[in-house]
């Protein structure tokens, strides 16, 4: 559990996200330690000065969420939004995800995409992602991406089937129809996890 003070919310009536920075990390806990910025989500209990959060619930705020050197600057109130952190915590709360685990994201370049990003990297996963644009792509690498693809053709299924081999990728989230969708469908691994991002947010397809 992660103590979190310097608190700003952007809340539902059920769950907020928080961000702040840690105050007291329990002794067990081995993702941050006392003054990291951090995003977490909380249940409601009014306005508080601290809240008290699982480590699972919390990823790192982003260093780069104003990227300036890619002449990109984001507001903070701006690049945290509640719903897509919601997404990517529960598409990240799985035994698929963790160190060196393998996440594909269909259309990197948005709000929910990289607030999944975000939390997948902080995870220690393996991230492979698509942009339509150069300026998408550069902004993802600028993020720590490794692997990031154009998707204007179906070329990056291969090149990730390059990388994974075998293996295939754990986690795959595309927001795209038609050959894309069931190209990306074959990307899956044993196991796998594929979540239907076009879906509505009520009806994830899994």
């Amino acid at each position: 559990l992660n103590t979190v003070d310097n608190i700003d919310t952007h809340r539902t009536d059920d769950i907020s996200l928080v961000y702040g920075h840690v105050k007291s990390a329990r002794p067990h806990n081995t993702l941050f330690q006392d003054g990291d910025a951090v995003i977490a989500l909380v249940e409601n209990h009014g306005i508080r000065s601290h809240v008290i959060s699982p480590a699972h619930f919390c990823t790192g705020l982003p260093d780069n969420a104003s990227a300036g050197g890619l002449g990109l600057h984001l507001d903070i109130d701006a690049s945290l939004d509640l719903l897509s952190y919601a997404f990517a915590f529960h598409v990240t709360d799985d035994w698929r995800c963790g160190d060196g685990k393998t996440l594909f994201v269909q259309n990197g370049f948005t709000p929910r995409a990289l607030a999944l990003i975000n939390v997948a990297l902080s995870k220690g996963m393996v991230v492979y992602a698509t942009a339509a644009t150069s300026f998408g792509r550069d902004y993802l690498a600028y993020l720590g991406v490794q692997y990031v693809f154009d998707n204007c053709t179906l070329a990056y299924i291969n090149d990730i089937r390059q990388h994974t081999g075998a293996v295939g990728v754990a986690i795959v989230v595309n927001d795209m129809g038609g050959e894309h969708f069931r190209q990306c469908f074959s990307l899956l691994g044993v196991e796998g996890k594929f979540i239907d991002a076009a879906a509505s947010d009520n009806q994830i397809a899994r």
